[in-house]
């Protein structure tokens, strides 16, 4: 996996602005976007275009879908931790939870979008 790569996915991955929100309006009249609005939608399709034609990712993954895993991988971790601390009995905001958390998804990131042998 090139380094450039890890480093843009493990940046989204700690990245605290939102993405834009397309407007009510764009939603209401059936829109549908490609990729995430804003600059970290587009980069994100170009490293993804980047590895398809590297031969290094897999061609059936959209930006939209990969933001999505991302997103809704952190949102869960950090809005459910005071629960999820409880219930497995695990400070999930101890010194190095969170590092490792963002570890684990960014390993679940690239996981889904790399290319496997025979694909």
């Amino acid at each position: 996996m090139p380094v450039k790569t890890r480093f843009f996915l493990s940046a989204r991955i700690r990245s605290s602005s939102p993405a834009q929100v397309p407007v009510r309006q764009e939603i209401m009249a059936g829109k549908v976007l490609s990729t995430p609005s804003g600059s970290q939608g587009r980069v994100l399709d170009q490293v993804l275009r980047s590895g398809v034609e590297q031969g290094l990712f897999r061609g059936d993954i959209s930006a939209r879908d990969l933001y999505i895993e991302i997103a809704a991988l952190g949102y869960f971790y950090l809005s459910n931790h005071y629960t999820l601390s409880v219930f497995l009995n695990s400070n999930l905001r101890g010194l190095g939870e969170l590092e490792h958390w963002r570890t684990f998804i960014t390993d679940i990131a690239l996981r889904s979008v790399v290319r496997l042998p025979g694909d």
